[in-house]
């Protein structure tokens, strides 16, 4: 493997996938089963009652051994010729105890396929992780650790995003039964206040897809509240599909980076972005009834990298001139 192919894949990581949080929202994610378990038995109705609604759903969440979900990210602005839309569709299947993850994103710039990316997680007996990517042709595999797994894939953990959510909510109102996919749902309503919006954001990873991976809360200066639409299963207690539109928190944090702009000579004629809308739209199936897959051969079959935290700095090449030995070694 050549020195910029080894440079490349590690940025696709780097670049694409991370994102800086204020930490993970693990104080609750970090109740034990016995404390999260709702019993199998039929829920009482005041278990979906207005005052009650999102903490059953916080716990049947945090219960979850595993699932399948589509999250769709669609990016809507202001272009040179009209509107122009990005979207990222993501199919995710996850498995909780041992660690499984499939990812499979799908990007489309107006409708046109633009990019694929496929990732597999995998947990052995004696609790090491591997990451495998895809890219190009080739597959790479290289140890993770819970921070890191996180740190590049953590905006595709839909388990942890609908906890940062829901733990965040005020305003709630309970809606009627709907047919969701099949399951019969209370639609559920509720905003995000706007001081907690950018925690939300920041941590959710909700930015991510559209390249903004280091964001502040002083970005966020006049953010408004965000509205945040859920459905739960009305037997079960489990969320099976939630949606919000980030775009007045987008359009605020792309004024944050034009304002600045304007300040430099290099960028003192660039345009301001005008954003139509940033919706989020995650639906979730399977609920514990998801199993682990079996990992193609030619993926667990990929070529080596070192960990996450080498690798990055292999790409910004810190370190790469330890010997001319070997930098010639890496280079062939």
């Amino acid at each position: 493997m050549t020195l910029r192919k080894y440079a490349a894949a590690a940025c696709v990581l780097a670049a694409a996938l991370s994102f800086t949080a204020c930490g993970k929202n693990s104080s609750d994610s970090s109740q034990t089963a016995s404390q999260a378990a709702i019993s199998s038995q039929a829920l009482p109705d005041d278990s979906f009652t207005a005052e009650n609604i999102v903490q059953t759903a916080l716990e049947r969440n945090l219960a979850q051994k595993s699932s399948t979900a589509k999250m769709t990210t669609e990016f809507k602005f202001q272009g040179d010729n009209g509107e122009a839309t990005a979207v990222v569709a993501t199919d995710i299947k996850a498995v909780t105890e041992p660690v499984f993850k499939h990812i499979i994103m799908d990007v489309s710039q107006n409708g046109e396929h633009y990019s694929t990316s496929e990732f597999y997680v995998d947990e052995a007996e004696n609790g090491d992780m591997t990451l495998y990517i895809s890219y190009g042709d080739e597959w790479y595999k290289m140890p993770v650790t819970d921070a890191e797994l996180f740190a590049v894939l953590g905006q595709y953990d839909v388990r942890e995003v609908t906890n940062i959510v829901l733990n965040s909510l005020s305003d709630i109102s309970v809606g009627g039964k709907e047919n969701i996919n099949g399951v019969e749902a209370y639609k559920v309503d509720a905003v995000i206040p706007a001081a907690d919006v950018p925690d939300v954001i920041i941590n959710a990873g909700v930015f991510v897809a559209n390249g903004l991976t280091n964001l502040y809360e002083e970005y966020f200066d006049g953010v408004k509240d965000m509205h945040v639409t859920f459905y739960v299963d009305s037997k079960t207690g489990d969320i099976v599909n939630l949606s919000f539109d980030a775009g007045q928190a987008f359009q605020i944090v792309s004024d944050y980076a034009y304002n600045i702009a304007q300040g430099i000579d290099e960028y003192k004629d660039s345009q301001r972005l005008v954003v139509n809308s940033y919706g989020i739209n995650i639906d979730i199936n399977d609920i514990d009834k998801t199993e682990k897959e079996e990992i193609p051969a030619d993926v667990t079959e990929g070529e080596s990298l070192p960990g996450l935290s080498e690798s990055i700095d292999e790409a910004n090449g810190v370190g790469a001139s330890s010997s001319a030995a070997s930098s010639q070694e890496a280079a062939e």
